[in-house]
């Protein structure tokens, strides 16, 4: 009988013990969606911050096309392919961020300077 009431107090104690855990897990599983829904607000931050920093880099790169177009009279062709099958060997090459720009190293000096602009996008 003592065994018995003994055997009770302690499947009490075991009840309380796991609806103590039960409202830990609970706890912790709204925590866990609080960092999410704040994880998902800074990948959207992230995102956005990506788009404008590829579009303050199309505004450089368009600059430096207005800039060198306005600059000197020189001649630029945009070229909006690759540059592959192309004799790159003939120019030297200048990089502007994802752009790169090739200028004619060979050729008259009385004509103004060539330049080709690879856009990679």
């Amino acid at each position: 009988m003592c065994n018995n009431v003994e055997n009770m107090f302690n499947n009490v104690e075991n009840t309380n013990n796991n609806v103590g855990n039960m409202c830990n897990n609970v706890e912790n599983m709204r925590n866990n969606v609080e960092n999410m829904c704040s994880n998902k607000e800074n990948i959207c931050n992230n995102v956005q911050n990506m788009s404008n920093n590829v579009e303050t880099m199309l505004n450089n790169a368009e600059n430096m096309f207005i800039i060198a177009e306005n600059s000197n009279n020189k001649v630029f062709k945009r070229l909006s392919t690759d540059l592959s099958n192309f004799d790159t060997s003939k120019f030297d090459k200048y990089s502007y961020q994802n752009l790169h720009v090739y200028k004619l190293v060979s050729g008259s000096t009385r004509s103004p300077q060539k330049y080709l602009v690879e856009d990679p996008d």
